[in-house]
This record gives structure tokens, sequence and C-alpha cells, in this order.
């Protein structure tokens, strides 16, 4: 029996047929091409494959590459998942690391595919125009995709909560909003990094919020055992999810990641635009929590994001406090602000302001960029020698020491603007 990958109505509301004594030939799919630039061919075969000693119910989909005669990849793990290219088979530990397309509903005789694979190989990335046969029953068979918007968001909420990402990605791929969220203004982002969003999180804490915001006991709900937890937001981000947003508590993936010390999520997040001066409804910032317990790893990683030092929560503690009062004094060289700020605002209409600026010769300086609009912005300053670049709502900063007097002009707008829309200033130094 063979089978189209673009014609999967069938397979949608089929049973899991393996080790279920369903007699049909096992899933295998078989691709060949010649990569125009090496001129050798491309081979990628993915079969079903069972674990020595598992019972038959326990096998998976495993594909393996070759470019002439040399293994590109082998032994990876892969499932079927649905694209906006088309239908998908993917790598299941990275999802960079293997995705085989199908470009567009075909003749089941054969099939035209595209192979990515990880950018860190030495041979090319991408191989075009391989010509593929599927052949069997279908291991992993897609559910059908949900119908109305509350049906998008249980399958969604539900499928973040199990941690199935599959699953996940299989939902997205059939249109369904990252940003989906419950009653509680919980989104998949949120149980991904919290699995009891909206939910009593600290002991004895009745609207989730620890009593006092200081302590250091938590309760960890995650309980999601090996779950991806990067791997889910990757592709929540992918599908452009809204990293900043936050439930009724005020809580936001990246303040809930640290406050669970998930270095890894916080780094995923950050990488992928989150807001590092973002805080909880206590007031709390990711650097905050990563401060109270001394988490230096987190805290240099919330560092290179250039946040906020002077931030206060609702006692009026900054993160240099919290980390203080609870025995950490040596994490002051790191948490101390600058004792100079120079802030610099991208705005809504693409301007910069102030455009004056006065700093003191000698003194050490910190200069900010801010950008309060989803537009990237770039300030330069050719004759002080430096330059800044800030994501979407993003911030960064750079430390300078003018050694001489004078003035020293700079030009600030939306990046890649026209030069008419630039915002010209000047920084006084005397």
């Amino acid at each position: 029996m063979k089978l189209d990958p673009f014609f999967r109505n069938v397979m949608t509301c089929a049973a899991f047929v393996v080790g279920m004594g369903h007699s049909a030939v096992a899933e295998t799919v078989q691709c060949e091409g010649i990569d125009p630039t090496t001129k050798l061919q491309v081979t990628v075969r993915i079969r079903q494959k069972r674990s020595v000693g598992m019972p038959p119910s326990m096998t998976y989909l495993e594909a393996e590459t070759k470019l002439g005669d040399r293994w590109l990849g082998s032994g990876i793990d892969v499932w079927l998942i649905r694209t906006t290219s088309g239908e998908t088979y993917r790598g299941r530990l990275s999802p960079e690391e293997f995705a085989l397309t199908f470009a567009a509903t075909q003749s089941a005789q054969e099939m035209s595919a595209t192979l990515d694979l990880d950018q860190g190989t030495v041979y090319p990335s991408r191989f075009s125009d391989l010509k593929c046969r599927v052949e069997g029953s279908l291991l992993y068979p897609l559910s059908p995709c949900p119908t109305g918007e509350v049906e998008a968001q249980s399958a969604l909420l539900s499928t973040a909560r199990s941690g199935s990402l599959r699953s996940l990605e299989n939902l997205l791929g059939c249109g369904v909003s990252p940003n989906l969220t419950d009653p509680n203004g919980c989104s998949a982002l949120h149980f991904v990094t919290d699995i009891n969003c909206g939910k009593p999180s600290f002991s004895g804490s009745p609207n989730g919020h620890p009593q006092n915001p200081e302590s250091t006991v938590r309760i960890d709900h995650r309980g999601r055992g090996s779950l991806n937890e990067t791997a889910f937001i990757t592709a929540l981000a992918k599908a452009k999810a809204d990293l900043n947003l936050v439930d009724r508590l005020g809580n936001s993936a990246l303040t809930t990641s640290a406050r669970n010390q998930q270095t890894d999520s916080v780094s995923v997040l950050l990488e992928r635009g989150a807001n590092v001066n973002l805080q909880d409804g206590l007031g709390n910032s990711a650097l905050m929590y990563a401060s109270r317990r001394a988490d230096e790893l987190m805290i240099r990683t919330l560092l290179s994001k250039n946040p906020d030092l002077k931030l206060k929560n609702r006692k009026g503690k900054t993160a240099l406090d919290l980390a203080n009062d609870n025995g950490h004094g040596y994490l002051a060289d790191l948490l101390t602000p600058h004792s100079a700020q120079a802030l610099i605002t991208g705005n809504s209409d693409g301007s910069c302001s102030p455009v004056m600026i006065h700093l003191k010769k000698g003194q050490e300086v910190e200069v900010v960029l801010e950008a309060k609009t989803s537009q990237m912005f770039l300030l330069q300053s050719p004759g002080l020698g430096f330059e800044l670049m800030v994501m979407p709502n993003g911030r960064d900063s750079k430390v300078i020491r003018p050694n001489q007097s004078g003035t020293f002009p700079f030009t600030c707008g939306v990046h890649g603007a026209p030069e008419n829309q630039q915002t010209r200033g000047s920084f006084m130094v005397m």
C-alpha cells in the first residue's frame, strides 16, 4: 500500500496500528537526488525501527542520510508533522537537525521534497528536488485539525501541559494561534514553563504568589519529566508567540522560568526577543529571582541583555538588594548600576529622544538605547567610536569614558530607514 503524504484524510482518522495486529507493511520513505554543488548523489531513508528487547508496540521512525558514500546523519528519530510548507518528517531531539518537507500535493508514485540539515554540517544545509516514495502504514497518523477557536484553545493548552512536541507542531501547522489563553490568561508558553499556571505555585499562598517574595522556598510544578522545554519555546516563538504575554497574576514565561531555575529556557526566551525587564505581579524581574538565590550563570545570561539594574519590586528592592539580603554581597560588582547613565529612547514615530546629551570628560557613563516600539533601532556615534542596535521593544547599552571635550554628533532611528528619517543629535562632553 502506497501512501501520498498529502492525502492523509484516511490516515488522520486511523488508529495507531503498530502493535495492534495490523499486517500492513511498516512505513518507509526513500528519497534520492543530485546535489548541484558537489555533484554527488543524496540518499535519504526513513524506516520503522524497534529498540532491542522492546515489545513490537514500542516502535519509532529513524532517518539516515548520505551524500555520495559519506554519512551526513544516521539514527535520527523523526516524526511526521504539518508545516506551512507542507508535511514534514522532522528530527525528534532537535527541530533544526533534520527536516524532510514534501513540496506540494503530488502523485503517490513520486513526490518532490527538500531536505534541511543542521547548519553546523560542513556540507550544504539544503538539498532540493529530491524524488521520494512513501510506502506502508503510517506510524504516526496526524490528528485532524481543530475546528473553531474553543476546540483549538483546548487542544493547544492540553498539548502544552502534556509536553508533546509532535502534537504542538501539528497544531501550529494547522494554523492554530500560539497566543490562545485560558480564563486565567495562561498561554501554551506559560504551561511550558509552569504546568500549573493559574494555580497556587507556592505553599500557603492562595493567589499563586509567595507570601514572602524574598523567600527562597519554591515548589516546582513543572512535572513533565523529559520535556524539552527549549524545543517547545523555539517552536512557539517560530509561530510568532507573544513571548511577553502575562497571565492574570502578571507572570510571564521569562519571570516564571527564572523563578523555577530554568536557565536554558531563560536563555532561549531572551534570544528570541523576550523583554528582560518584565516584572511579575510582585514586581520581581527575572534578574531579581536569579540574584536572590545567587544563580550566577543565569545572572550573566540576563546581564548579556542589559537589564535595568535600577528596577524595584513592590517592596522597593532592587536585584542588588535581594542579593545582599540573602547573603550574596559578592555579586555587587555585577549588580551595581553605573554611576552615570544616558538613556536614549526610540519612539513609535521612528524618532529618538533626547537629541542633546551632556557628558563629563573622563567619567564612565552607560549609554542606553531602548526601543519603545515594535521596530529595530540603531544608534551610531562615530566620534565616540560606538554604535548600538536594539531589537523591537528591546534595550542595549554601551559603557564609554569620553576623554576629550567637544561636540560629538550621533544619528538614531529605525534600522534601515533612509538617512533623512534619522534623528540627528549630539553628545556634549565638558
